[in-house]
């Protein structure tokens, strides 16, 4: 009976093992299982980054707003070094710190070194070198400030985690598209600094006096480009002041628009570019400029921006001679210039400048000179 009561409560025993551990496997099993699930659950991406001006290229940072990683689970950022990497084309100001934070007294996670890390051109790091261990783990990048280093507009690319691990995330490999977003990060064209005048896509033109050409006046950024979107967006009416094309002697005063040069002209700019008309009324080779009424936005920036333009006059002045023609003197006599007048449809009145060439005259020998007049 004895026996049968030992293998009996051994039996009882044995299968009460057995059942505690099915129980313990189970629950290992399933605590295995649920962490398997989890991942850093909650990553707040820098903010301020998209749309940043071209115009800050080589001069001010744009703080962006604060990066926050929050685990899910204990030790999902793992120990060793982490680093965050800016896309193509843009730079951490060196001479500021980023502040770092982490909830290290309540999870445990501790990095190596100080809480102010100087970050490189385009990257910056820490060093985890204890997990958290007793509450899940939050930690935080502030004071992060960039500007952009390329000069043409960029979409948006990401700043990403490249090395080290943390459960569930994407690394990226540097080039602002592969892994995930820890910060967007994009530009646009500058304000306006430079005005271009051309005449149908040629910055050189020729026409003939009082004969209009087109003009298209074109906006751009201190980097070249043209100024036809976002905040800076030059458009709307803009007085415009011309220069560079002289008046005739008659009075006819070059114009754009109807308006005569060195008078404000209005004209109305759709996303950078604006259309109009010059009138030159003197044969010339010059150089028309424009420049925008109180401000220094001007064709004078670059000189490739202003519009050559060379003038000619197909209709020849009129000379008339005053006075006998041919002129009758004696042998010996001395020869006197009787003179003449010169006009010209646009010029007016250019007796002034006559140039008379009576250098054939030989008045002590019988014979006809021709005296000739230029103008």
């Amino acid at each position: 009976m004895a026996k049968k009561i030992k293998k009996g409560a051994g039996f009882i025993l044995n299968k009460a093992l057995i059942s505690i551990l099915l129980s313990i496997s189970l629950i290992v099993g399933g605590i295995f299982i649920y962490q398997k699930a989890f991942a850093v659950n909650n990553i707040t991406p820098a903010t301020g980054g998209e749309n940043i001006s071209l115009d800050t290229v080589g001069g001010s940072y744009t703080t962006l707003g604060t990066i926050s990683i929050t685990e899910a689970a204990l030790a999902e950022i793992k120990t060793g070094t982490h680093t965050f990497t800016l896309p193509p084309g843009w730079e951490f100001n060196t001479a500021s710190t980023i502040t770092f934070f982490s909830n290290w007294e309540t999870s445990g996670l501790l990095v190596d070194g100080s809480f102010d890390i100087t970050p490189s051109a385009n990257f910056f790091s820490i060093n985890v070198v204890w997990e958290s261990w007793q509450a899940p783990a939050t930690i935080s990048f502030s004071n992060i400030k960039v500007r952009p280093t390329h000069t043409t507009p960029q979409s948006a690319l990401k700043i990403t985690h490249t090395a080290g691990v943390m459960t569930g995330v994407t690394n990226g490999n540097g080039n602002g598209v592969v892994g995930d977003n820890f910060g967007l990060l994009s530009s646009i064209v500058g304000q306006a600094a430079s005005l271009r005048v051309t005449s149908s896509g040629a910055s050189s033109v020729s026409t003939t006096v009082g004969v209009s050409k087109p003009l298209t006046i074109t906006a751009y950024d201190k980097h070249g480009n043209i100024v036809s979107s976002g905040p800076n967006n030059y458009i709307g009416a803009k007085n415009l002041i011309f220069s560079g094309l002289s008046s005739s002697p008659a009075g006819g005063v070059p114009n754009v628009n109807g308006v005569n040069l060195g008078g404000a002209t209005s004209i109305t700019f759709t996303n950078g570019v604006a259309s109009a008309t010059v009138t030159p009324y003197k044969a010339e080779s010059v150089s028309l400029d424009v420049l925008q009424s109180g401000t220094s936005v001007s064709s004078a920036s670059d000189a490739s921006y202003d519009l050559d333009i060379s003038t000619v006059d197909n209709t020849k002045p009129v000379i008339t001679l005053t006075g006998a023609n041919p002129q009758t003197i004696e042998v010996g006599s001395a020869y006197s210039e009787l003179g003449a007048t010169a006009s010209d449809n646009h010029d007016g009145n250019i007796t002034a400048s006559i140039v008379i060439n009576a250098t054939a005259v030989n008045t002590a020998v019988v014979g006809s000179y021709t005296i000739t007049y230029n103008v």
